[in-house]
């Protein structure tokens, strides 16, 4: 009996023991599932602060992206680093979580994946010129990756190389900025996504596909996660999919025939040059990206996106477009093939060759053309491709639209003296008039004796004498008006009235004029064409002006002193 009791006794703690390890296990595989469950990816990014003899202080920053139906997040998150290169002891820094985060991110394309983004901060003080790993990791990913193996038993490791500065090239360095999303769109669409923002110091990006990572952040020890079979760094999203990378536009357009969702980690370097005009790294950021295909809804309509306006300006090599919703650049649009222009004589021979995106949010744009545009009615078409290449915006919308925009002409401009003589005829131009399809004039203390057919030259005899007139012009073209005027002094000859202090001789002059006046303060001089030109002007020096460069004729001398003005004619004859 007592045996059998033993037995007993031993079934019993057995049976206990292995309950509790079932239990244990079971728990275990519920925290890994809820783990699992819950976070998705991140990146880290960071930004110069100041400067403090050896220290530099960077702000630190980790955004870490996690399923809404997932457990809470953590109010800190615990980041290692240690400088690169370097036998020193691997430091941690609590992160905390910024304020305002955990917002929820767009969904997009019908997706039923809810996501939020969470941002953790904190400040450090790291060596100057120095290289600098951070690392955060943590278990599991979740289970619906289709691109890696066994997905939700695999770690999230995530990295980032911090270059404080470097002597030959400026003395601190800030991340790229990405904006919060995962990227969800139809299957079978050619679509690109931004990788990342403009480097905010104007370094130049290179870009590289690696495997996503797990490992342990606390030895700084990332591994690569194995890909599922028929994925590879070379096919990331598989046999059924295609990824091009355009490094030229930061732009990473993917396509998939088949409804899945796939984590690719993208690799960024940034490059700036030293004083040898040699190419040095300057950070590196590995930034996992999540690729959510979605089936199209069964009649399925798309929204395109359309042109809301265009600016263009004579003579421009470019013109600024702006679109009604976000589309994205890439090396296979924006070119002559997906927009058109023809010019206002039906001609098409003013290429695209680009676009520059002007905004974060895409929908402002120039165009680089190849020639520069002449004044008129231009169209743009932007259209869908023969082969399949559009512009794309969101959920497979395009950029198809057609647009007609006037490129103003120069603006008319009259030309001619300013200052007249009372009797006499003076000439004017009018520059651009080649672009008026008709013109209105009026003149006050003037008279117009004759003007050509296109406007171009206007003949005016200005009267009444010491006084002032005013030639207008309005010209017209592509129903648009600009008006250009030009003011005139009118002067009169035949002022031959010597104040008793005033002597002006020989009259006719040769080389000299000699000026007398009682006044000891400096006297100005103007002389007078008949066409109302000033064929020169100064101050009388020593009594004299020299007139040996004047033709011979007829001029008007203006003489001003003690807050009076003289006019006489006088004779140069050499």
């Amino acid at each position: 009996m007592q045996h059998r009791a033993a037995v007993l006794k031993t079934k019993k703690h057995l049976q206990k023991s292995i309950m509790r390890k079932y239990l244990t296990l079971l728990a275990i595989s519920f925290s890994l599932t809820l783990s699992a469950s819950h976070l998705i990816s991140g990146y880290f990014t960071y930004e110069h602060i100041g400067t403090s003899g050896n220290q530099e202080t960077y702000q630190i920053s980790l955004f870490l992206y996690r399923d809404v139906t997932g457990i809470s997040m953590p109010a800190t998150a615990g980041v290692y680093y240690q400088k690169s290169n370097q036998s020193t002891a691997v430091q941690s820094i609590n992160l905390s979580q910024a304020s305002g985060t955990g917002a929820n991110g767009p969904s997009l394309c019908n997706s039923t994946l809810g996501y939020q983004v969470y941002e953790y901060t904190g400040t450090v003080n790291l060596d100057i010129n120095s290289a600098y790993k951070f690392a955060w990791s943590t278990c599991c990913r979740p289970g619906s990756f289709n691109n890696i193996v066994n997905p939700s038993s695999q770690g999230v490791y995530i990295n980032t190389l911090v270059v404080t500065g470097k002597n030959a090239i400026r003395p601190y360095n800030n991340s790229i900025t990405v904006q919060h999303a995962i990227n969800t769109t139809y299957t079978n669409t050619a679509m690109p996504f931004e990788i990342c923002e403009a480097d905010p110091d104007g370094d130049s990006l290179s870009f590289q596909i690696i495997a996503p990572k797990g490992g342990n952040a606390g030895n700084l020890a990332g591994t690569a996660i194995a890909y599922n079979t028929g994925y590879s760094n070379a096919a990331p999203l598989g046999t059924s999919g295609s990824v091009i990378v355009d490094s030229s536009n930061r732009m990473i357009v993917v396509n998939s025939s088949v409804q899945q969702n796939a984590i690719l980690n993208i690799r960024v370097i940034e490059w700036s040059k030293d004083t040898t005009n040699t190419f040095k790294i300057m950070g590196v950021t590995e930034r996992e990206m999540i690729f959510n295909f979605v089936t199209p809804p069964t009649n399925y309509v798309v929204s395109n996106v359309q042109l809301d306006t265009v600016i263009a300006n004579f003579s421009a090599d470019s013109i600024l477009i702006v679109t009604t919703d976000q589309v994205y650049p890439t090396n296979l649009n924006f070119d002559s093939t997906q927009l058109i222009l023809v010019d206002p004589l039906g001609d098409t021979n003013v290429f695209i060759n680009g676009a520059l995106p002007l905004s974060s949010d895409y929908k402002n744009f120039k165009l680089l053309l190849s020639d520069s545009l002449t004044p008129g009615i231009w169209t743009i078409y932007a259209r869908m491709n023969n082969d399949s290449i559009g512009i794309f915006g969101n959920c497979g919308t395009l950029l198809v639209d057609t647009m007609e925009f006037l490129v103003s002409p120069p603006p008319p401009l009259l030309v001619g003296p300013s200052d007249s003589l009372y009797g006499q005829t003076a000439t004017y131009n009018l520059l651009n008039y080649e672009y008026l399809d008709s013109a209105s004039f009026s003149i006050s203390n003037g008279n117009i004796l004759s003007w050509s057919s296109d406007y171009s030259q206007f003949d005016i005899e200005w009267g009444p004498l010491n006084s002032s007139g005013e030639f207008i012009l309005v010209g017209y073209s592509f129903g648009n008006s600009d008006t250009t005027s030009i003011s005139v002094q009118i002067y009169g000859i035949g002022i031959e009235e010597h104040p008793d202090n005033l002597s002006v001789f020989p009259i006719p002059a040769n080389d000299y004029i000699i000026v007398s006046h009682s006044s000891l303060n400096t006297i100005n001089f103007k002389i007078y064409n008949l066409l109302g030109q000033v064929a020169l002007n100064g101050k009388v020096f020593s009594n004299q002006i020299d007139v040996s460069n004047l033709s011979n004729g007829i001029y008007v001398l203006l003489l001003e002193f003690n807050d009076e003005t003289r006019r006489l004619k006088i004779k140069i004859k050499h």
